[in-house]
């Protein structure tokens, strides 16, 4: 058998998602912008409530660095997982940089789980204590494992990471 049986990397890749950034973006650079041209090119204070102009450079450039922290991790994130005949082993950079493992012996039950787009894409903990790894989709592989853990991580390919898991945990049964 091979090591490794399944390989699966998703990327935040959606049309839908960069609209939805690039749209929100466009106005905030625009309102900054023009705060910082009438209060530094045109020297006329921007606001009630002045802000002095060391204090204005510093917020757009917190600005600019977050939106360009936001457009880099959707350029460079990815959701990575593997199922080995040892395990799952997953990584979500930049959340969750190395990898991780779930190994087969802990594992009491797993199965196709389907959600709503409304579960998020990123890292999130629902209330029932069930930890969601998502880039996109409505559907995941959700794992019980040692002292009651649950994990749910998205996949584009359901039945082939079932398949996988499968023969991961009845490597005999071919």
């Amino acid at each position: 058998m091979p090591s490794v049986l399944f390989k699966e990397e998703q990327y935040f890749n959606r049309i839908f998602m960069w609209l939805i950034i690039g749209l929100g973006m466009i106005p905030m650079i625009c309102i900054q912008g023009w705060a910082v041209y009438k209060q530094l090119i045109l020297g006329e204070p921007w606001g009630n409530n002045q802000m002095s102009d060391t204090g204005l450079l510093i917020v757009t450039l917190l600005i600019f660095m977050l939106l360009a922290g936001l457009i880099m991790l959707l350029l460079y994130g990815s959701l990575e997982t593997e199922v080995t005949k040892w395990g799952v082993r997953y990584r979500f950079t930049p959340f969750i940089p190395s990898w991780r493992e779930i190994l087969k012996q802990d594992i009491t039950e797993y199965n196709i789980k389907k959600y709503t787009i409304f579960r998020g894409y990123g890292v999130r903990w629902s209330l029932d204590g069930v930890k969601t790894l998502n880039v996109r989709g409505t559907q995941g592989i959700e794992f019980h494992y040692e002292k009651k853990k649950k994990l749910l991580i998205g996949t584009q390919q359901p039945q082939e990471f079932i398949n996988a898991l499968n023969k991961m945990m009845n490597p005999d049964s071919d």
